[in-house]
């Protein structure tokens, strides 16, 4: 619970878990995601992410 709340989760997702029987399934809708913060509303960027974490800057080619 406390991680849970140390990420910014809502506890009541936790309890909603807990009210699924072990043998069901339950998929959160989009909306769910974001009211319980699994999620956030704000659009998904599309970054380039290199191997050493982006902190190099690229290389220029050079022509001979």
């Amino acid at each position: 619970m406390t991680y849970l709340i140390e990420m910014g989760v809502d506890p009541k997702l936790l309890q909603l878990s807990l009210s699924i029987p072990s043998s069901d399934i339950r998929y959160l809708t989009a909306g769910e995601m974001t009211q319980f913060g699994v999620t956030t509303s704000l659009p998904a960027t599309n970054q380039n992410v290199t191997a050493n974490g982006g902190n190099t800057p690229p290389t220029k080619q050079m022509l001979n």
